[in-house]
C-alpha cells in the first residue's frame, strides 16, 4: 500500500504540475511551448541569466510508472534551477516512435528522450536487449545502473553519436502476449514447433530468438501492433512486460507468458550539443534528477511485476509462469544458436564484460 501511495503522489504531481504535457494534454501543451524543436534559449525576465524550454519525448504512457518518474525529474531540475530549465514531457509516443526521435535527439532538432533504443544507426546498441542476458531482477543492480558495464558501455555508444546517456529505464522483463496458444504447456520449448506466428520488432536479436524457440514470426512496426493482434494478423508479440501487456493491449491478448526472454530497457538522453552549452551547475541538477528517476523505475517494475500479473488474471488474461526448467532449456537454446552472431554484432569484449558482471 505505500509504494501505491507512494506512485499516487507522483501522479499526482505529474497532474498538477505539468498535465498538459500528457496523454490527450499534448495539443494544448505544444501551445504553451516554442514552435521550433529544441531548446529555446532566452533571457529571464527576472534574474537574468538564460532560460531553457526543452521537449522530451517518452514511449510510456502518462500514468505508467517510468513516465512518472520522468515527470519528477522534469520537476525537480525546474525546482532546482529556479525555473530556468523546463522540460515539457510528452507522453505516448507523441512525438514520434523510438527511431524517430533517436534520430531528432542525434540531429538536435528534439531535446531529450525515453525510448528503447534502435538499432538503424548503430548496431551495437542491440546488446541492452540481447536475448536471455539479464533474467532476473538482482542481475539490474551488477550492470545497469551508473558503472556498471551496461550502463558504461552504452554511455559509450551514445556519445559516439552525439547523444548524451541520462540512464535507463525499465518496464521489467519480457515475455509473450498471446491472443491464444494450442501448445501453451511447449510454448518456450525450442524443440516443438509453434503454429502461432508471431510478431517480432525490427531488430535481428528478437527474430532470432523467436526462431530459436520454434515460432513462425513477422516484423511489423509497433504502431500496427494492436490492430495486427486485432485482426488476426499475428497471434502474439515478443517484446513485452506484463506492464505494457496489461495497460496497453488486455483487452486483445489472452494469454501472456513470462518467458523472460530478455528486458525491457529504455534510455533517458539528451542531444550532446545541448548538454555541452548548459552550466555544469545545469548539468549536475539534471543528471541527478534524472539519475534518481532510473532508480525509480528500476524499484517500480520490480514492485509491480506480480501486481500486474494479478491485474491481467482478474481481467481475464492467462498468466503462463514456465518452469525453471523450461526457462534454463530456452535460455541455453536460445545462447547456442543466437548469441555467437549477436556477440559478433554487439563486439564481443563488451558482451563478455558485461556476462563477467552479470556473473559476479
Amino acid at each position: 500500500m505505500k509504494k501505491k501511495r507512494l506512485l499516487g503522489l507522483f501522479l499526482a504531481v505529474t497532474v498538477t504540475a505539468s498535465m498538459v504535457g500528457c496523454g490527450s494534454s499534448g495539443s494544448k501543451e505544444a501551445e504553451n511551448t516554442a514552435d521550433s524543436a529544441g531548446a529555446q534559449q532566452a533571457d529571464a525576465s527576472n534574474e537574468g541569466g538564460t532560460e531553457y524550454n526543452l521537449k522530451m519525448a517518452s514511449a510510456a504512457s502518462a500514468d505508467m510508472y517510468p513516465n512518472v518518474a520522468m515527470q519528477k525529474a522534469c520537476d525537480e531540475v525546474y525546482e532546482k534551477t529556479n525555473g530556468k530549465v523546463k522540460i515539457t514531457l510528452y507522453a505516448d509516443n507523441l512525438l514520434g516512435d523510438y527511431s524517430t526521435c533517436f534520430e531528432d535527439i542525434m540531429k538536435g532538432s528534439l531535446d531529450m528522450s525515453m525510448f528503447s533504443l534502435p538499432t538503424s544507426y548503430d548496431e551495437r546498441l542491440g546488446i541492452v536487449s540481447m536475448p536471455y542476458m539479464i533474467t532476473d531482477w538482482d542481475q539490474y543492480s551488477k550492470v545497469c545502473y551508473e558503472g556498471g558495464a551496461l550502463y558504461e558501455r552504452i554511455e559509450e555508444l551514445l556519445a559516439e553519436n552525439n547523444v548524451k546517456f541520462l540512464g535507463f529505464c525499465t518496464e521489467g522483463l519480457q515475455g509473450l502476449g498471446m491472443t491464444g496458444c494450442t501448445k501453451l504447456e511447449d510454448v518456450i520449448n525450442p524443440d516443438v514447433q509453434k503454429d502461432e506466428l508471431m510478431r517480432v520488432p525490427p531488430l535481428e536479436s528478437y527474430a532470432m530468438t523467436a526462431e530459436a524457440l520454434g515460432f513462425n514470426y513477422t516484423s511489423i512496426p509497433y504502431s500496427d501492433l494492436y490492430s495486427s493482434l486485432q485482426s488476426g494478423v499475428c497471434d502474439g508479440w515478443f517484446g513485452g512486460a506484463a506492464t505494457i501487456n496489461y495497460t496497453a493491449y488486455r483487452d486483445i491478448i489472452k494469454v501472456w507468458v513470462d518467458a523472460r526472454t530478455s528486458s525491457e530497457l529504455m534510455a533517458i538522453n539528451m542531444n550532446m550539443d545541448l548538454w555541452n552549452s548548459l552550466p555544469e551547475e545545469y548539468q549536475q541538477i539534471i543528471a541527478d534528477a534524472f539519475a534518481s528517476a532510473s532508480m525509480f523505475s528500476f524499484q517500480e517494475a520490480e514492485n509491480y511485476e506480480d501486481e500486474n500479473k494479478k491485474l491481467l488474471e482478474e481481467y481475464g488474461v492467462e498468466v503462463y509462469v514456465p518452469s525453471d526448467e523450461d526457462l534454463a532449456k530456452a535460455a541455453e537454446t536460445v545462447r547456442e544458436k543466437v548469441w555467437p552472431s549477436l556477440m559478433t554484432a554487439y563486439g564481443e569484449e563488451a558482451v563478455q564484460e558485461v556476462l563477467s558482471a552479470l556473473e559476479e
